[in-house]
């Protein structure tokens, strides 16, 4: 075999150990760099990749923080659980969003808004033992992803309709007892790394619900209040009518047996004359008052009637009820000129009568 003695086909086929250390250093640096400038890319589409996932979950985040928003504040009214339904299961993209309120000492719920696909479902009342909602409604919080159907076979809804996922929260009132849940079903799996956020947006839609909730039962509270305070007055006013009727009668007879005395007061002194004077005001006094417990009693119907009043009269007449007490204690009533003022006639007098006999 002929060699050539060309020294560079010799260094190219006999290198010596130091050129093929030389050549093996220039390989690792090429080889190194080409790792660096590799990973440097990966790095970079990984940047890039996590960049763009970060802007997308952004503005899920954004959108669902508006759906929140959108949802808790601008549905009041007849079909404020409903519209929150509607609108959880649009946010959180579910098949099922579920309202129900705790009945029968708290062993059943009965729903007050339930959506499947979007349309509402009929009222339903059910027995919690059994059920992911009884559980709910003893915790604060309950998820079962894929595991539902599992945990709870005695619920037939979940097996019937092909439910895997279940995530609930329970609705307080201020004193932190239960008043209900909210929850959300889904045919399929939750997505794990949604789970977190699912949770808060839940959370804030069960909030405005929360508070609906609370307000629903204080109008009730002030409705049966205001329902009793009608009662109370029907009966006052029931109360009046009897009264007047019962006091009217001995007061009439009273009357007339003043006026019989008073066709004979020739017959009788001063003083006599002074006491049957005093014995008629008294009886007219008296029916007047009946005639005044009447008129509160209708305070609620009619309203009250201010009528212009020389007040100096209605001292007189003060004085003239209390006279017997005035000259029991010789007491002493200094009257200036008073004016004449619009007033109601039973409270003005009444309160004369008070001021003067307290004093």
């Amino acid at each position: 075999m002929f060699f050539s003695h060309d020294p560079l086909v010799e260094t190219l086929l006999f290198p010596s150990p130091s050129e093929i250390w030389m050549r093996s250093l220039n390989i690792f640096i090429l080889v190194v760099f080409g790792l660096i400038v590799q990973f440097g890319w990966n790095r970079q589409n990984k940047i890039q990749e996590d960049l763009r996932l970060s802007q997308e979950q952004g503005r899920q985040r954004l959108n669902q923080f508006q759906a929140i928003l959108d949802g808790t504040s601008q549905h009041t009214g007849e079909n404020f659980f409903s519209s929150m339904v509607k609108h959880l299961a649009s946010t959180l993209n579910v098949h099922y969003a579920f309202i129900g309120n705790l009945i029968e000492q708290r062993t059943k719920m009965q729903s007050l808004a339930f959506v499947s696909d979007g349309k509402l479902l009929d009222t339903m009342t059910y027995e919690l033992d059994g059920t992911p909602c009884g559980n709910v409604s003893e915790k604060s919080q309950c998820l079962y992803n894929g595991d539902v159907q599992s945990k709870f076979p005695k619920d037939v809804y979940l097996k019937e309709n092909d439910i895997k996922s279940y995530l609930g929260v329970s609705l307080v009132d201020m004193n932190g007892s239960p008043l209900g849940i909210m929850s959300i079903m889904d045919t399929k799996l939750l997505d794990e790394n949604e789970i977190e956020n699912m949770q808060s947006t839940l959370r804030a839609f069960a909030a405005r619900v929360e508070a609906e909730m609370r307000r629903i039962r204080v109008e009730n509270k002030m409705q049966h209040y205001a329902n009793k305070l009608e009662q109370s007055n029907q009966d006052l006013q029931d109360f009046a009518y009897i009264a007047s009727h019962d006091l009217k009668e001995p007061l009439r007879k009273i009357n007339i047996l003043g006026e019989m005395l008073e066709e004979s007061l020739e017959t009788f002194n001063d003083k006599q004359k002074k006491i049957i004077t005093h014995m008629i005001n008294g009886a007219n006094r008296m029916n007047y008052l009946v005639d005044d417990l009447l008129q509160l009693g209708l305070i609620k119907t009619k309203p009250t009637t201010l009528v212009e009043l020389d007040l100096n009269k209605v001292v007189s007449a003060a004085l003239e009820e209390l006279d017997l007490q005035i000259i029991e204690t010789n007491a002493r009533i200094d009257v200036e000129d008073l004016p004449t003022l619009k007033v109601d006639k039973v409270y003005i007098q009444q309160l004369f009568n008070n001021l003067i006999g307290n004093a």
